[in-house]
């Protein structure tokens, strides 16, 4: 029943962008039908469209970007992330996946650099604090890791997740 519907959402959406080409809303909104769907690269290609059109949509290149990294291209996916932080320097988001990104290419110290970036922005920021503290364990900084879990449940002490990794520590 739902994909039904996602599918008439699409059908309708794409009517409005045959009489509307390049009306950003519907190309949005298509593209969440696309994600609903599976449909990944029909996704990729709606957001691509979105950038096109209005290149300062911060919201459209952080979602290309984790599309990006969910299909494994992460060359195109630095860059899109890149491209976002120049925009908005200030969005911790954007810079918790870079740092993301960066883990996956085993590139430790620019990912940790990027966690720390997304803390300075927000202290409390608790998944990248607990990204932060398993680059400490990676680089053998085991008293870091065990300060950053500590410091974290200070402040989120019904946090199951932090306490297991500080159990792990």
């Amino acid at each position: 029943y739902e994909l039904d519907n996602v599918e008439k959402a699409s059908a309708t959406l794409k009517k409005v962008l045959k009489e509307k080409p390049g009306f950003v809303p519907a190309l949005k909104l298509l593209a969440d039908c696309h994600l609903k769907t599976g449909q990944k690269n029909e996704a990729i290609s709606n957001y691509e469209q979105i950038i096109e059109l209005s290149p300062d949509d911060t919201a459209a290149l952080n979602s290309l970007g984790l599309l990006l990294l969910e299909t494994g291209q992460t060359d195109r996916a630095t860059d899109i992330y890149e491209k976002a932080l120049e925009l908005s320097p200030d969005k911790k988001d954007l810079h918790f996946e870079l740092g993301q990104l960066h883990l996956q290419r085993n590139a430790i110290d620019i990912a940790e650099s990027r966690f720390k970036k997304a803390l300075d922005i927000d202290p409390l920021y608790t998944s990248a604090i607990i990204e932060l503290a398993r680059v400490k364990i990676t680089k053998n900084d085991v008293q870091g890791a065990i300060d950053l879990y500590l410091k974290a449940i200070e402040n989120d002490p019904d946090n199951g997740q932090l306490h297991y990794e500080l159990g792990e520590a």
